[in-house]
């Protein structure tokens, strides 16, 4: 394995997330149509996040809470996401309140909530990105 590869896979995403817009995405919403998502600082180690994504057809996903970073590649989240998309739930907005993770895989460019599972349970994720 050459040194590159090597260096690569041991990149994460940086300790403290930049502050501005970010791409936001719901795995059941159709890409290119990203969202966005505000990432404010509140003090050194406190920012706030809201933001949404939104299609013609009803489905969405929004965010709005506090992320407090732990280690590189991963904050903790504390606050509510809302996901709804029609063909899961019978249609029902998922609702997610309390305190969630968000990791990043070395090499990645982008954050990922780890408690995915939807609230129809089963085998049914609901795959929520913020972009760095």
């Amino acid at each position: 394995m050459s040194r590159a590869y090597d260096a690569k896979q041991k990149q994460y995403a940086q300790l403290f997330p930049r502050e501005g817009k970010h791409l936001f995405s719901f795995q059941w919403i159709a890409l290119p149509k990203f969202g966005s998502v505000y990432i404010k600082k509140i003090n050194t180690k406190k920012y706030s996040i809201k933001g949404s994504q939104k299609d013609d057809k009803g489905n969405y996903a929004t965010i709005d809470g506090i992320l407090i970073p732990v280690t590189k590649g991963k904050l903790k989240f504390t606050g509510e996401i809302v996901t709804r998309v029609s063909i899961n739930n019978n249609g029902v907005a998922c609702v997610k309140k309390g305190v969630y993770t968000f990791f990043s895989k070395p090499g990645r460019k982008f954050w990922r909530l780890q408690e995915n599972e939807n609230c129809e349970g089963g085998v049914v994720y609901d795959v929520v990105d913020i972009f760095f």
